[in-house]
Order: structure tokens, then C-alpha cells, then sequence
């Protein structure tokens, strides 16, 4: 992919079992239940916007450490509730999942996930749900000792990939980098970015080289920032 100029990466709606027709702040209102959506481009770090029921958790690892036979007896069983380490969130929070950390999203919450680009997914449990499951691939790769999850600030960075939070109010210049493209996540507000009208809930992909611009806010903006190490576009 070659440009000058940032670009409003397209939007897919995934229809979920878990999912709801209520996706504000950051879309309208719809007739099917929305359990993802995806902005999707041919690069190495995906952006997803994942939606839940009422609740307050997310679940990251186990509580205690477990054997793969434990693990084995309690998947497809409310047995695997009991056994993860649920954590209470909050607006803003930020956790960092390691690969193979076994992990559930709880109710109540809209969240903005970036990962390096891939969706498998190895299931345990689905609560009753009539879904795959996965059992020895998941059991194979799943880490077993126990968690103790704790929000952190940003930025992060992992060898897939560097998230950093940015705010303004006011006229931004915004300076792309030579060798390596961003991602620009709009969490809240509006504006123009290089002339073009954006808006919350939408990702924009600034290639590699591409022109200085400014990002204008018409309403106090809030976005993440996301780059794979390594990685031109």
C-alpha cells in the first residue's frame, strides 16, 4: 500500500452471540447484536472495537495455578468461571494480555482492543452457547500459573506492537514518520484530520512517509496512537 495522505480504514460489523445493539458513543443504534468491529487493512497489527452486556470485569489468567487436567475438566463446564482471575475495570483502564493467557470479556463493557493481526481463537467455555470448542489446541498453548492483572499506563510496547495515548483541544500538527506507519484510533471527539472529517469510533492509517498535516478538533480529541515495530507501509 501506497500514499501520501491518511486514509479512514473501512469498517466491518461482526455479528457475536454476546454482542448488542447498543454500540454508543461510538455508533448508532442497530437491529443485530454487534459483538466486534473491525477496521481492517493488510497490516501487521489489528485495531478492534469489541462490545459486552452490563457488567464490570475482565477475566486475565487463573487464580491460582492449574494442571492441564484441571483445565481439561473444568472447560465447557461453569467450572472455568471459577478458575479465571476476574478484574474490576474502569473507564481508561489499560491491561496488557500476554499470548496464551487465557482471558473473557464480562459485561458492561465497550473496549478498544489492538493485537498483533490474527483471530484465532482457542475456546474453553462458551456459556452455554452452541459455539466450537477447542479443547487440546487450547490446553496445548494455554499458560497455566496464576495471574495478577493490574491496570497500566501507557504507552505500551511488545514486539508486535506500541500503543500511546494522545489528547487535544487545539490545532495539532501532525508530523508522520519516514520509515514506519501509525494508526490514529478515535476514542472521543471530532474534527478534521488533513481536511477530512473524522469522528469518534473510526481508525485512520497514516503511511509511512506520508505529508505533514494538521488535526483540527471541532470537540476535545482523544486517540490512540499504534505502530508495529519494524513494519513500513
Amino acid at each position: 500500500m501506497s500514499a501520501s495522505a491518511p486514509i479512514r480504514l473501512p469498517t466491518k460489523f461482526l455479528d457475536k452471540p454476546w454482542g448488542a445493539c447498543d454500540l454508543s458513543p461510538w455508533y448508532p443504534l442497530t437491529d443485530s447484536k454487534i459483538g466486534e468491529v473491525w477496521f481492517e487493512a493488510d497490516l501487521p497489527i489489528l485495531v478492534k472495537f469489541i462490545r459486552a452486556d452490563p457488567g464490570a470485569q475482565l477475566g486475565i489468567g487463573f487464580r491460582k495455578p492449574v494442571t492441564q487436567e484441571q483445565l481439561r475438566e473444568a472447560a465447557g463446564t461453569e467450572k472455568m468461571v471459577d478458575l479465571i482471575q476476574w478484574v474490576e475495570v474502569h473507564a481508561g483502564d489499560v491491561f496488557f494480555i500476554p499470548a496464551g493467557t487465557v482471558h473473557a470479556i464480562g459485561g458492561g463493557l465497550a473496549l478498544c482492543e489492538i493485537q498483533q493481526h490474527s483471530d484465532i481463537v482457542y475456546r474453553l467455555y462458551d456459556y452455554g452457547r452452541p459455539r466450537e470448542l477447542h479443547l487440546d489446541k487450547a490446553i496445548q498453548v494455554a499458560s497455566l500459573t496464576p495471574s495478577d492483572p493490574k491496570p497500566l499506563m501507557l504507552p505500551v510496547d511488545c514486539e508486535y506492537f506500541h500503543v500511546e495515548l494522545d489528547r487535544t483541544a487545539s490545532s495539532l500538527q501532525y508530523k508522520p514518520e519516514p520509515g514506519r506507519f501509525h494508526l490514529l484510533v478515535f476514542l472521543s471527539g471530532s474534527g478534521t484530520l488533513a481536511g477530512q472529517a473524522f469522528r469518534e469510533g473510526e481508525t485512520w492509517l497514516i503511511p509511512a512517509g506520508a505529508n505533514p498535516f494538521i488535526i483540527q478538533p471541532t470537540d476535545p480529541v482523544k486517540f490512540l496512537r499504534a505502530w508495529a515495530p519494524d513494519s513500513t507501509v
